[in-house]
């Protein structure tokens, strides 16, 4: 530790022996005034004109929610805008493999529907996400009932050796 701070010192001492920074030799930077001799004139302040307040802020005019009689129902809604080839050629897949997969989609779904073991299922009424779900959910009880005690009990034992060893450490 007190070799570091003789290093510091040492570096220090070298500057001040390199005899660019002798204090008693004027430094020309400082010394001479800028612009050929004059020196820099106080800077005078002088208080803005104060602004006038702002104007109040206007009220907010309340308009009425529509009520649902003014929606006209009979209006078409407005058209699709036009997907072109190109656009559809730019997929990640081509349109003949998306046909197929949502022909199997919609077999799938069917198959679905007709089984009694998962309930009426009406078509396009649930998502595939609903369906994997309630099919997953039988197999993901019977996988915990297996394992969730013994990483319980794992988990529990770990946190029992940690606390002993913080114990230990004190």
């Amino acid at each position: 530790m007190e070799e570091d701070d003789d290093d510091v010192l040492e570096l220090t001492q070298m500057l001040q022996d390199d005899g660019r920074n002798d204090p008693d030799e004027p430094d020309p930077w400082r010394d001479e005034p800028a612009f050929g001799g004059m020196a820099d004139p106080e800077p005078v302040f002088h208080d803005p004109d104060p602004e006038p307040p702002p104007p109040p802020p206007r009220p907010a005019v309340k308009r009425p929610a529509p009520a649902f009689d003014d929606f006209d129902d009979d209006e078409p809604p407005p058209p699709r805008p036009r997907i072109r080839q190109s656009d559809l050629d730019n997929g990640l897949i081509s349109r003949r493999v998306a046909e197929e997969s949502s022909h199997h989609f919609t077999h799938l779904a069917r198959q679905l529907g007709d089984d009694l073991s998962i309930g009426p299922m009406p078509v396009g009424v649930r998502t595939v996400e609903e369906v994997v779900r309630e099919l997953l959910k039988p197999l993901l009880k019977e996988w915990l009932d297996e394992n969730l005690p013994t990483i319980v009990e794992r988990l529990v034992q770990q946190e029992i050796d940690r606390m002993i060893r913080r114990s230990q450490k004190f």
